[in-house]
């Protein structure tokens, strides 16, 4: 006997379980043309609060079973044979526990199939009868009428039915507290997608401002990929994608999104291992796995949206999975050789972890693998979480390669200087000895051996300084001093004691210590002889001043000459051939140094004037950091 309540819904299920042949079956439609209801199933029930639970089912299946099939199958069908005793349609909702690929309920209608209604996790979100839950099959009933309705289930290749028995409610049940009840398992899982879906998102932002800021470079951009696809894929997993608009979109983003992600890793790693260069052989076999990859998830996409060949749609699916099984399986011992590289070899653990996780994944989903985990947690999430610590690796990666190409960068950039330093020390070298044999070819003119002879002695002396300096780029401030007297020495000699000069320390310069570019102090003073001094009708002094603080050095060259006003006048006028070659050097070697070491001199040329506003002097300052 059933018990009839006032829903009016009455469920009358046949005892027994009998075979139907495909003869049985006049015409039956794609997408499962050539299937027939061989496996056959039906049950009885009784209504207990609007609950019927599927009982006393045996016969297609070696032994009698409950809910939970001894031999698990592929693809099965259900029959129901359904009483509607009220006059006005109604439906009922059957709940599938298992999570199918594909539910479909049909009627049969003048000798054919007729599809009524649809589940599982392969049907576009709105065409599900409850949103965002694919496990509940809605099934409506004619008023007044008895009904037989063919439920099909299957599984792709390798996965098994093994609880193929729903637990079918009345309509009015739907309510916040069904989902409570039914759902409150899955709330874990739904929160740890998100969690990953987070860590997915930031990192694709992350990456692809990395890639925009260096010219959309490839490996930063096939990882901000990878990881907004794995972001979508998680959000799939929670259902939150149908929220968006390309959550309805016919091809159904979530189904061939998650098939994305590993061909942008395989991408990431061609690109970010530089195999197109270094190793071309795996460049090739990379890119026609690849090639592979896009072939089959084209494939799946034309099978099932365009020809509704899901046996066809199922075979391309398992050749994505066997061609990215044979590349996670060579890649990890193709980058053996990679494992203690500084920068490339987080790409090879990432490979064996990867590896692990879709093994494993493929043995739970294909194998009958049970995970000793809770009943929240998901094959798939393996796959996210090693794909989530791939991302952590290949942050860790790209960050590195990226320092390091800055480093390279910056250590040709200070090689080019250090060539251009020392080119321009090259040229004040000519222009020094230059001026010096123009002295000792004045005395020779001159007949003044003595002064010829001490003034070459001088300049041994000091040519041998200049060019032990000249190959280094910094020397002591004692020996750019000793340099410097020489060097005044020698253009008293040439000038016929013209001016004085002096070299004064203040006593807390530490010039054995402190270390500046050789000839730095030689070209101002210099210009203070030449441009300054000689103009002039009496005895001038040129005074080099050293002042030390805790962080700089302050080098002051005064004299007490014309002025640089009527330097240039007295120039222009007389036609002067003189060129300070050594300053405008000075002024570029102070530049490079900038560039090379970071240390920002300054250089302040200040023009003294008496009372009466008439130039009696230059003073320059040159600041150096210590």
């Amino acid at each position: 006997m059933f018990k009839i309540k006032n829903i009016g819904l009455f469920v009358g299920l046949l005892c027994w379980v009998y075979q139907l042949s495909a003869q049985r079956i006049l015409y039956f439609p794609l997408p499962y043309e050539g299937i027939s209801l061989q496996n056959h199933v039906q049950w009885q029930g009784m209504e207990e609060g609007s609950v019927f639970d599927p009982i006393d089912f045996d016969g297609v299946f070696s032994e009698p079973v409950s809910e939970t099939l001894s031999t698990p199958i592929q693809q099965v069908w259900l029959r129901m044979v359904i009483r509607n005793t009220v006059a006005k349609d109604t439906f009922i909702n059957a709940f599938f526990e298992q999570s199918i690929w594909d539910i479909r309920a049909f009627r049969s209608k003048q000798g054919a199939l007729k599809e009524i209604a649809k589940a599982g996790f392969r049907t576009e979100p709105n065409q599900l009868a409850y949103r965002g839950n694919e496990q509940l099959l809605q099934i409506t009933l004619r008023a007044a009428q008895t009904d037989t309705v063919y439920i099909f289930l299957r599984v792709p290749e390798g996965a098994s039915i093994k609880r193929p028995f729903p637990k079918v409610y009345s309509g009015n049940f739907i309510s916040a507290e069904f989902y409570k009840q039914q759902f409150i398992s899955r709330e874990p899982g739904r929160w740890f997608a998100f969690f990953i879906a987070g860590i997915s998102l930031f990192i694709a932002i992350f990456t692809a401002f990395k890639s925009l800021v260096n010219g959309w470079e490839k490996a930063n951009l096939y990882c901000a990929l990878m990881f907004f696809s794995n972001f979508i894929d998680c959000l799939n997993q929670t259902h939150a994608v149908q929220l968006f608009p390309f959550g309805q979109m016919p091809l159904r983003f979530g189904l061939w999104i998650n098939e994305l992600t590993p061909i942008l890793m395989l991408l990431l790693y061609r690109e970010f291992l530089n195999t197109r260069k270094e190793r071309p052989w795996l460049y090739w076999l990379m890119s026609i796995g690849i090639s592979l990859l896009f072939l089959t998830i084209v494939l799946d996409i034309a099978f099932t949206h365009l020809f509704h060949n899901l046996v066809l749609a199922q075979k391309a699916e398992s050749g994505f999975e066997t061609i990215m099984l044979v590349h996670q399986g060579i890649l990890p011992f193709t980058f053996l050789p990679y494992l203690n590289h500084p920068i490339y070899r987080y790409a090879a653990w990432s490979s064996w972890i990867l590896l692990l996780a879709f093994v494993v994944f493929l043995l739970t989903i294909r194998g009958g693998w049970e995970l000793p985990l809770t009943g929240w947690f998901q094959p798939v999430y393996l796959l996210f979480i090693a794909i989530t610590l791939d991302g952590v690796l290949f942050s860790m990666a790209l960050t590195q390669r990226d320092r390091q190409i800055a480093l390279d960068k910056v250590q040709l950039e200070q090689q080019s200087t250090a060539s251009e330093l020392k080119a321009l020390r090259a040229q004040m070298n000519p222009h020094f000895i230059f001026n010096c044999l123009n002295s000792i070819k004045s005395f020779t003119l001159n007949k003044d051996s003595a002064s010829a002879s001490l003034y070459l002695t001088k300049f041994s002396r000091l040519i041998r300084q200049v060019l032990e300096n000249s190959s280094s780029e910094k020397i002591t401030l004692s020996n750019e001093l000793s340099t410097l007297q020489l060097y005044l020495e020698m253009e008293k000699l040439r000038v016929g004691d013209k001016f004085d000069y002096e070299i004064v320390l203040e006593p807390d310069v530490e010039a054995e210590f402190i270390e500046v570019p050789p000839m730095l102090i030689q070209p101002y003073a210099e210009n203070a002889i030449w441009h300054g001094i000689l103009h002039k009708t009496e005895k001038g002094k040129v005074s080099i001043l050293l002042q030390q603080t805790d962080d700089t050095l302050v080098i002051r060259v005064v004299d007490d000459g014309v002025g640089r006003k009527k330097a240039a006048e007295l120039k222009s006028r007389s036609g002067a051939k003189h060129k300070s070659f050594g300053m405008q050097i000075t002024a570029e070697r102070l530049s490079i140094i900038k560039q090379l070491y970071g240390i920002e001199a300054s250089l302040h040329f200040e023009d003294l004037f008496d009372r009466n506003g008439f130039g009696i002097g230059t003073k320059v300052t040159l600041t150096l950091p210590l």
